[in-house]
């Protein structure tokens, strides 16, 4: 069918389009085959559609985008769930005789992943790296009051040894001051004798 159509987007035309590729996201098929089932009912190109998808549709339904992974990832949980319950049933069944692949386990495993149990092992974890985050802030902060305490140590220290010296010095000049005056004392007991010294 020739598709030549080239006059502007309604309001219907753009709804049309936004629902169909919601839809087709919602259940894991690809945009261009949304373009192309859009195409043909409105009678534009699948390039016209995912030109207006993209340009301008897109960006202003990105929270109805964002809903509909979720629930491509919920359905798809949901489908490998019971794909895996399935099977996991007929081995059972089976006496444990069937055969159960490596990929249907990490399928079954991979669905129950996201039960409650995680929903609050999830919590928990969070729990603790917030407590971590905090203690780790307590030790920077006890690092830097140490390396404070530290330097005010040195600067006292430095002190106490100037302070020592200066003691030394004084003793030293008070002990000669001492000796000068003690040899003083001792000529003034003695009487001065002409000739002698």
């Amino acid at each position: 069918m020739a598709v030549s159509r080239q006059d502007a987007w309604t309001e219907d035309e753009d709804l049309l389009l936004k629902e169909i590729v919601l839809q087709h996201i919602r259940e894991g098929g690809t945009q261009l085959k949304a373009f192309e089932i859009v195409a043909e009912k409105l009678s534009r190109t699948a390039a016209a559609c995912g030109f207006r998808w993209n340009s301008y549709l897109r960006k202003k339904y990105e929270t109805d985008i964002e809903l509909a992974k979720q629930e491509r990832k919920k359905f798809r949980q949901q489908k490998e769930k019971k794909n895996s319950e399935k099977k996991l049933l007929h081995y059972e069944e089976a006496g444990g005789r069937s055969e159960i692949t490596i990929d249907d386990v990490i399928a079954f495993l991979k669905s129950t992943q996201h039960q409650p149990v995680n929903n609050r092992l999830e919590e928990e974890n969070k729990s603790l790296r917030e407590k971590i985050s905090f203690l780790e802030q307590k030790v920077e902060e006890f690092k830097n009051e140490n390396e404070q305490l530290h330097e005010q140590l040195k600067k006292i220290e430095n002190e106490f040894y100037a302070f020592i010296k200066m003691m030394e010095k004084v003793r030293e000049r008070a002990g000669l001051k001492e000796e000068a005056e003690e040899e003083k004392m001792k000529h003034k007991k003695r009487p001065f004798q002409f000739g002698q010294e």
